[in-house]
């Protein structure tokens, strides 16, 4: 019984502690990769055994700086959440945790963000035309909206027969936005 005693402490202290450090609480994200112009949502939550409550902590993002009292709401007693918009693939990287007590400063957690270009969008108001006697095939087709469509790779291609693997790439791709409602529109013939 004695052995199992300490079997079990060994685990407790083990799930608490890494590399000597005790662990006074987690980030948990909801998701590890956020496309620009989408919201990067962090929770950093203190254990309550930790002796640490929310107005200790702080977040310190990818360049170095810590984020200010703006952009950050406290949910309770151990969660000040991160909560900001994603402009730039440059604000992936590292965000960090941290808690300072007067005295000292320590991590209490970290996550990696990625960050991604753009969600593709699904393909919309497609429309293909043959001309017989131009011997043209036209296909118009609307691939949604986009916040930075200049950043888009866009390749092409079309099958008389619907099956993929007679794919002829589009000769002539041409590409167009329209700045007011940020859709791109592809034209191939």
């Amino acid at each position: 019984m004695m052995i199992l005693k300490r079997l079990l402490f060994a685990i407790a202290f083990l799930k608490y502690t890494i590399h000597g450090f005790v662990i006074h609480g987690e980030i948990v994200l909801s998701n590890s990769t956020v496309y620009i112009n989408e919201i990067l949502e962090l929770n950093c939550t203190l254990y309550r055994h930790s002796g640490f409550n929310v107005s200790m902590l702080y977040w310190r993002i990818p360049n170095g700086q810590s984020l200010s009292e703006k952009q950050v709401i406290s949910l309770n007693e151990q969660t000040l959440q991160s909560c900001q918009k994603v402009t730039r693939d440059n604000e992936g990287g590292k965000y960090f945790c941290k808690v300072n007590d007067g005295n000292s400063t320590e991590i209490i957690d970290s996550a990696q963000v990625l960050i991604g270009d753009e969600v593709v969008q699904n393909v919309t108001n497609s429309t293909c035309i043959l001309y017989d006697k131009r011997n043209e095939f036209i296909c118009y087709w609307d691939l949604g909206k986009y916040h930075q469509p200049l950043s888009l790779r866009i390749n092409a291609s079309v099958s008389m027969d619907n099956n993929d693997q007679n794919l002829i790439p589009c000769p002539l791709l041409n590409i167009s936005s329209d700045p007011t409602d940020r859709h791109i529109r592809v034209k191939c013939t």
